[in-house]
């Protein structure tokens, strides 16, 4: 048959399925049909797989130039009904198609072809299913022309090295159905193709060679696979597909994203092992950044996941989402809150506004809110999108400082994106928990930090998940900072932070100097108008407030307070404002505000506030740099915030001769620091493991300066065997006998009769 031929039957009928025929001939068949139809009314859809879902072919049917201009992506509603939705879509869109239109489908089974028919009803489209090889009753069948190319004047045994690999390779791929392979972006990315390999096998007629790419003819596979055993192809099958999808970067998929796709489906058809979920979650990013919708609803398909993100990535939701990866939070922002709600309500739109007010530091109604889209999300049975839901419930819970809260909701999220198959979803799950190991390392809960290879060693940072993985790595890392920021990223708002820190921690390490401390100036200044130009206040009220401590005497030092002052105001960042009320008192060497410290100890972990560095011990105040992390709620209601200026020390010495001595050192702000009279106190030494004090009895002491001796305690330690010992000092008032302090020392005794040879810091037991 020719395309004449059968062009005049399709005028006559709405459907004709043409039976066998090579390779070669339905390729002629498409030639000979494209000089006879238009070519905007010529549709092809080929290299239909042997085990390609319908609705894959149908998604492929709408990418279609003269098909995909003709709808929105919106209209496919993302619920469980998506299959129907697709139906109802390609319908209506085959309806408007003009008349004349030629749909050609090579390689279509039975069960497409019956949902074609339906689908044509109605319509002015005419269908070609070429490459038919089973007898389809009910629908009108021709034969093919089998008249074909000459046979090839030598066998392929006699092909050339590197052809006749490229044979092998070609062959096991396209065992499961004929697929073309663009050359040579794709193809040599991933398979070695020696020049010439290619045209040996087009000019013995194995394969189709164009400008573009090169297909293995389905004919041709026999004389390879004939050789294999079963076990032999599925796995010369697996690595052929795996190689080329291992080279999925992100140009290639952006240039072909559906042979991606395809490749990636007949994969997972042969295997679904944790490499090639993998590879299909790191397509699946690919897909995502660039916003290949179509494409990510077919891999969602061949993956068994609900295509139901499609609400996330396409008209107002998907606009507001595309400007909030970037770090946007102004424009998303903006864009969400025009979006009008609607009965039942949009769970997408609900968690979004929520993820954005996380990141803009304003948690002021972000519970409500969650709760609303999970609800929502319920009522329209979309798992996936309830999973998305839960894990911005998470975030929301450990910025609040809530960490067993926000963990559980984590882990439980990653359980619901393993469920549905959700790669992006399972991705995002693991950088939220290296954000709460890197949280609960800073705030002293070192034993509830996971210890399953919590951080990884190192993080290329080329997806969005893996940028902000990447932060929490480094902020959990002490060392040269610079080598692990990252600072050059597609999502502007993890850059902000990440210069934050890094100008942090460069003037943490770095000797102070009048050229530095200009470009401290000038840096936190770019910082803040970063941060104010993405709509971050709670980054633009942290950079404020670190530039205010620097230079406190700066011209613009009381505008930087009051700046940061505003934003904390702005999003009700009740922490933030108290840290802006202590350093400013700091700064007009004040005392630090009792009500200030009072909220301080009300919302953060006592172990991160004793990291707060001050002025007289260390000449500059220093804000734990976790604490910019949190908006944390009062959960500490009983804590007090002590500040070791204003608390006396116990300071113990172990000398070489088994000798201990005892000081109480008063802070230089504690009244007994300059106090004329100061009160009489005694210290006991009592024993806790087999060794005799001497003396056995309280001594009377008195508080003083580290250098007066005379105004503290000596004991004399003896062991009674070596090992680990252990010592408890008790001070009291020597009056009331009131227990000021008491404390425990542990030190390792090698030998009775030598120096013990190690100790450790004295550990307070209580203090009233």
């Amino acid at each position: 048959m020719d395309g004449e031929r059968l062009y005049e039957e399709l005028a006559g009928r709405r459907l004709v399925a043409v039976s066998g025929g090579s390779d070669w001939g339905r390729t002629l068949l498409v030639q000979q049909l494209a000089h006879l139809v238009p070519r905007e009314s010529l549709i092809l859809v080929e290299d239909i797989g042997v085990e390609e879902p319908q609705e894959v072919t149908l998604l492929r049917l709408l990418a279609s130039p003269p098909l995909r201009r003709r709808f929105d992506v919106s209209e496919l509603e993302p619920t469980p009904e998506f299959p129907e939705s697709l139906r109802a879509l390609c319908r209506r869109v085959l309806s408007g198609l003009p008349v004349g239109t030629v749909l050609l489908l090579d390689g279509a089974g039975r069960p497409l072809l019956d949902t074609v028919r339906g689908l044509i009803n109605g319509t002015p489209v005419a269908v070609a299913a070429l490459g038919v090889s089973e007898l389809l009753t009910g629908y009108h069948q021709l034969p093919a022309d089998e008249d074909g190319p000459p046979t090839p004047g030598e066998q392929p045994a006699r092909l050339s090295p590197g052809a006749s690999r490229l044979y092998e390779h070609l062959a096991a791929l396209t065992t499961t159905g004929t697929l073309f392979l663009p050359y040579p972006p794709l193809l040599a990315s991933s398979i070695p193709v020696l020049p010439g390999a290619i045209a040996q096998l087009s000019g013995r007629y194995l394969a189709r060679e164009t400008n573009s790419g090169v297909r293995l003819y389905g004919s041709a596979v026999a004389d390879v696979t004939g050789r294999w055993s079963a076990e032999q192809l599925h796995d010369r099958a697996v690595s052929v597909f795996t190689r080329l999808l291992k080279a999925a970067d992100g140009p290639l998929v952006d240039a072909h994203a559906w042979t991606y796709v395809l490749l990636a489906g007949r994969l997972l058809s042969l295997s679904r092992d944790d490499d090639v979920r993998g590879l299909v979650r790191t397509l699946t990013t690919e897909l995502e950044r660039a916003d290949h919708v179509l494409e990510l609803m077919a891999l969602w398909v061949y993956t068994g996941s609900p295509p139901v993100a499609t609400a996330r990535r396409d008209g107002q939701v998907g606009a507001a989402v595309k400007k909030w990866e970037r770090g946007n939070l102004r424009e998303a922002a903006r864009l969400l809150a025009a979006i009008p709600d609607r009965r039942p309500a949009n769970g997408w739109v609900l968690h979004t506004r929520a993820a954005v007010a996380c990141d803009r530091g304003d948690l002021r109604g972000v519970g409500p809110l969650l709760r609303r889209a999970i609800e929502a999300h319920q009522v329209a049975g979309d798992l996936r999108g309830e999973a998305w839901a839960m894990l911005y419930y998470g975030r929301w819970r450990l910025l609040s400082g809530d960490f067993d809260e926000g963990e559980k909701l984590i882990d439980a999220a990653r359980v619901a994106f393993q469920d549905v198959h959700d790669a992006e979803g399972i991705d995002w799950a693991g950088a939220e928990q290296m954000r709460l190991a890197m949280l609960l390392g800073v705030s002293g809960f070192t034993d509830d930090v996971p210890v399953d290879d919590a951080f990884p060693t190192r993080i290329q940072p080329n997806r969005r998940h893996e940028m902000w993985a990447n932060l929490f790595f480094a902020l959990s890392k002490a060392g040269d900072w610079r080598h692990r920021a990252p600072l050059v990223l597609r999502d502007q708002l993890c850059a902000a932070w990440s210069r934050h820190f890094t100008i942090i921690r460069a003037w943490l390490s770095l000797p102070s100097s009048p050229g530095r401390v200009g470009d401290e100036i000038i840096e936190l200044s770019l910082n803040i108008k970063a941060f104010a130009n993405l709509g971050c206040p709670h980054g633009s009220a942290w950079t404020s407030l670190e530039l205010a401590i620097r230079n406190p005497h700066h011209p613009s030092g009381p505008h930087s307070f009051a700046h940061a002052r505003a934003r904390f105001t702005e999003i009700g960042d009740e922490a933030g404002l108290a840290w802006t009320t202590l350093a400013q008192a700091l700064a007009n060497n004040e005392d630090p505000p009792p009500e200030a410290l009072r909220e301080l100890a009300r919302r953060y972990p006592p172990t991160l506030l004793a990291t707060t560095e001050w002025p007289w011990d260390h000449g500059r105040f220093r804000i734990p740099f976790a604490a910019r992390l949190l908006i944390p709620e009062p959960r500490y209601e009983h804590a007090e915030f002590r500040l070791p200026a204003t608390e006396s020390k116990v300071r113990l010495t172990l000398h070489d001769d088994h000798r201990l001595t005892l000081q109480v050192v008063p802070g230089p702000r504690h009244p007994w620091s300059t106090s004329p009279t100061l009160p009489w106190l005694s210290a006991r030494a009592t024993p806790l493991t087999p060794a005799d004090i001497d003396p056995d009895h309280a001594v009377t002491i008195r508080p003083g300066p580290p250098d007066d001796t005379d105004a503290g305690a000596e004991f004399r330690f003896t062991p009674h065997r070596p090992g680990p010992h252990r010592i408890r000092f008790t001070v009291e008032h020597h009056l009331t006998g009131t227990v000021l302090q008491e404390v425990e020392t542990e030190f390792d005794v090698t030998d009775t009769t030598t120096t013990p040879s190690t100790g450790t810091t004295p550990t307070s037991l209580r203090r009233p």
